[in-house]
């Protein structure tokens, strides 16, 4: 018969490995939003690059990435924890289940940058800002709390895509000899399809079924959120 501490960590579990799939569902809706923006010539070369991007940064954050973000080291970089062989869970749940977890905004980060740049590339940081954050790093160490990915992944995705479209300039034809804009008409209307956006946004908010509490984030490491004055489903068995 299992015990309640037991019923805890099998709930959290449950909570991230959810949480996970629906960040990895905001690669839908980067994949709708970037191909409505773009020209349809255009289309199947972004929604390829919004595929390989996931599967390339998946293998990367299991080869080095992870280690790179929560491995013992120092206040600037993980240095342990290779291809995850010694590497431990940054919360209170399976190794591999945390690791999901981050590998999916790891895929985000990587598809705002393609993004920023599209129609300019054929088919880029983000381990090293977490670990400043949530592997222990210096930031950390100030008193930093990032909410809900909003500086380890989309101010750092968004900074390095900012980066490559000033160096790959504007696209061929945006702009007319005299220097005013050339509109460029995408394939689709793409705002509806930023419900797949925040349907992934919404599983970014912790690690952790929390139990009723009122601080304004919590500490585990991995985004923070607010958190509210409910009953948790483990609280709950209590009663039951």
């Amino acid at each position: 018969m299992p015990n309640f501490a037991d019923i805890v960590v099998g709930l959290d579990t449950v909570w991230v490995l959810i949480s996970a799939f629906l960040v990895f569902f905001m690669q839908a809706g980067f994949g709708m939003v970037e191909a409505g923006f773009i020209r349809a010539k255009n289309a199947t070369n972004i929604l390829t690059k919004n595929f390989l991007d996931f599967c390339m940064a998946s293998l990367g954050f299991f080869a080095f990435g992870y280690a790179i973000m929560f491995g013992t080291g120092n206040v600037f970089i993980g240095l342990k924890g290779w291809f995850l062989m010694g590497a431990e869970s940054g919360a209170d749940v399976p190794l591999f289940a945390f690791w999901l977890f981050q590998a999916a905004f790891c895929g985000a980060a990587a598809t705002i940058v393609a993004g920023g740049m599209a129609e300019r590339m054929r088919f880029p940081s983000y381990p090293i800002v977490g670990h400043w954050v949530w592997g222990g790093g210096w930031i950390s160490t100030i008193g930093f709390a990032d909410f809900a990915g909003s500086t380890v992944v989309h101010t750092t995705g968004g900074i390095a895509a900012l980066v490559g479209t000033m160096i790959l300039k504007p696209r061929i034809g945006k702009y007319r000899a005299d220097g005013s804009p050339n509109m460029i008409p995408g394939t689709i209307f793409p705002s509806h399809h930023s419900a797949f956006l925040f349907s992934g946004l919404a599983g970014s908010a912790s690690t952790q079924v929390q139990p009723s509490v009122s601080e304004t984030a919590s500490s585990s490491p991995g985004p923070q959120s607010t958190q509210i004055s409910l009953p948790s489903p483990a609280e709950s068995l209590r009663w039951v």
